[in-house]
């Protein structure tokens, strides 16, 4: 009698063991969910600011180095809404005086409206010299109008003075509708906010939760003040519910973002199976006591303990046949010897089709390495686990992501596999990293020619400069402008200035032959050339073919000379032993080579003089 206590005593303690060992397996991959997409919108929102950095601070170099008069303004305006066009979470733009008075922008309706705007974007970079963005306080233009969040960049006079900023406003409904497209259940909650706890965005979205002090809360002086990455369990200060919550910084900005799944969902279905596993339990210790009190009068306490042990086989064995996960045991001869009824729903087999069967039948061939090394470890009977993710086929063809745990049984009598179909959880991380590429790749072309950007172009020369001063080897560049592009815009509008400029680009992009060959939008109507480890006479032969090939579209141009579309461009290189120190040197060579270009009559190439090196010829030797 003693022992049916003690075997129904360690049936519940089984019971309530398996249940707190699956709740913790809940909560760590409810964890390992939260913190991979947290980590994911970090680097999201880190190429929205980056970006948006981009698009501004060209912008704000131009209106620097030209001035603040209305021509140059205009031409500032044009390519702010060039940018928007292309990025569309960029829902306004301004450039204000050191006063707040508005000079130009997209949203701008009135002189004072910057000074009220970006109050604390004029006051961070009025007393603030450095050459970095600043992200403002959110603001609506009207009660109507969408909230908007500014990143600003301080404009400076030729003599370092505060001459004003210049404002890129976000969309924060941009930042909502993406982070309502997360299936994060319907008490989870992601939010966007300052390191300095203001609360920019929240889902589930509430009016009153846009700009909200989270520096008080529990969360934000416990964790987040401490660690500006973490993963905790914390009730929440807004709502009250206790969330498992992954918070990651945003890289290069004062920025965090926390993806917070409820616990009560999370465990949801734990809560199900556990009240399903007291029931079964209930009745196996029912079962296994009233067998017990039977026994006792009639057979030997032996027999009631071996009835007792092949009871409680029975009952694990139920418990395995009930579960959703796919259950194999593999032989040492690598064929199935037993399949859980879960084959059905996971392959569409049943399992009397798979037994006997070799492991790899449905095995998809590309993916064979992953199997190999998978189930072709040493066996041993250490009870280490091992874990492989690949790919098979259905019964009724289609292919499925499994996950696969395998564990060897004791005497290295083969192994144990538990298989579960991950398949929504790869196509959600492939289309993660499919939307980031896409960024990647937005912050590196332009938009309305499809050559590589300003940014891109700077980052280029950097490193093809180094890489020339370091080989000893010559590198060469040639800056291309428009002739007389300002006429034509005036004459035919900036639609067909457009299209030119994308006629042009497209010459222009298919002249080098080299990998290392690099052709970049430099700004407006200019365009630039990087010829890596290639002398004066070949960048200037290069610049010929351009200038010809552009002569050869005979895009109509009333306003220029020759009546068609001409291009005047600049040459220059730099050698091991020349003067330039700088990739800035460069520029400023081929600029001046430009200029002469201009100065000369336009529609022609000119050679920048050199500084030294054989393999730089002087301009009136390449011409």
């Amino acid at each position: 009698m003693l022992f049916v206590v003690l075997v129904c005593f360690l049936l519940v303690l089984q019971s309530f063991r398996a249940a707190s060992e699956q709740r913790a397996r809940e909560l760590d991959h409810a964890r390992q969910v939260s913190a991979n997409l947290a980590q994911s919108l970090s680097q999201h929102a880190s190429d929205i600011f980056r970006t948006t950095d981009a698009s501004i601070i060209g912008i704000a170099r131009r209106i620097e180095s030209d001035g603040f008069n209305s021509a140059n303004l205009d031409q500032a305006a044009r390519g702010m809404s060039a940018r928007m066009t292309v990025f569309p979470v960029m829902a306004g733009w301004a450039v204000s005086d050191e006063n707040g008075n508005c000079l130009t922008g997209s949203l701008v309706r009135s002189l004072r409206q910057c000074a009220i705007n970006y109050k604390d974007n004029l006051e961070y970079h009025r007393s603030h010299q450095d050459d970095v963005s600043y992200i403002g306080e959110p603001f609506q233009t009207t009660a109507a109008e969408p909230w908007l969040l500014p990143v600003s960049h301080r404009l400076n006079r030729p003599d370092g003075s505060f001459a004003g900023i210049i404002t890129g406003d976000l969309s924060l409904d941009y930042f909502q509708h993406f982070y309502d497209t997360f299936d994060i259940g319907q008490l989870g909650s992601i939010l966007l906010a300052k390191r300095d706890g203001m609360l920019l965005v929240r889902r589930p979205f509430a009016a009153r939760n846009i700009g909200r002090d989270l520096h008080s809360s529990h969360f934000f002086q416990n964790y987040v003040t401490h660690n500006l990455n973490g993963d905790v369990e914390v009730a929440s200060a807004t709502d009250g519910i206790t969330r498992l919550n992954s918070y990651r910084a945003v890289s290069g900005y004062p920025l965090f973002v926390s993806v917070a799944l409820a616990t009560n969902e999370v465990l949801a279905p734990w809560s199900a199976e556990r009240r399903a596993r007291l029931v079964r339990v209930g009745i196996m210790v029912g079962v296994i006591g009233g067998l017990g009190f039977w026994l006792a009068a009639y057979i030997r306490r032996g027999r009631r303990l071996e009835n007792a042990y092949y009871e409680a086989a029975d009952a694990f064995r139920l418990l395995a046949e009930h579960s959703s996960d796919l259950i194999v045991k593999i032989g040492r001869d690598m064929r199935r010897h037993y399949v859980s009824p879960a084959s059905r729903s996971l392959l569409g087999y049943e399992p009397e089709d798979l037994l006997g069967h070799p492991t790899d039948d449905i095995l998809y061939p590309p993916d064979r390495a992953i199997w190999e090394h998978a189930f072709n470890s040493q066996i041993d009977d250490t009870g280490e686990d091992v874990q492989a993710t690949y790919r098979v086929r259905r019964k009724n063809g289609d292919l499925i992501w499994v996950e696969v745990n395998r564990r060897t049984l004791p005497e290295n009598e083969g192994f144990v596999v538990v298989s579960r179909d991950v398949t929504a959880r790869k196509t959600a991380e492939d289309q993660l990293t499919q939307a980031n590429l896409q960024l990647e790749n937005l912050a590196h072309r332009d938009g309305l020619t499809g050559l590589a950007n300003r940014r891109y172009f700077d980052d280029a020369l950097q490193t093809e400069f180094a890489r020339a001063r370091r080989e000893g080897k010559v590198l060469s560049l040639i800056m291309i402008d428009v002739d007389c592009f300002k006429l034509f815009n005036d004459r035919y509008g900036h639609p067909a200035g457009d299209k030119c400029l994308h006629a042009i680009a497209n010459v222009l992009a298919k002249l080098p032959a080299r990998a290392g060959d690099l052709v970049a939008r430099y700004g407006g109507e200019e365009m630039a050339i990087i010829l890596p480890n290639t002398p004066i006479v070949g960048a200037l032969q290069i610049a010929e073919r351009a200038r010809l090939a552009v002569r050869q579209l005979a895009l109509s141009h009333e306003g220029n000379g020759p009546k068609i579309v001409t291009i005047s461009l600049g040459v220059a290189a730099a050698a091991p032993d020349s003067g330039a120190t700088a990739p800035v040197d460069l520029i400023k060579a081929a600029d001046g080579a430009l200029y002469e270009a201009k100065r000369g009559g336009r529609d022609q190439s000119r050679v920048a003089q050199a500084t030294s090196a054989a393999e730089i010829v002087h301009p009136s030797a390449a011409e």
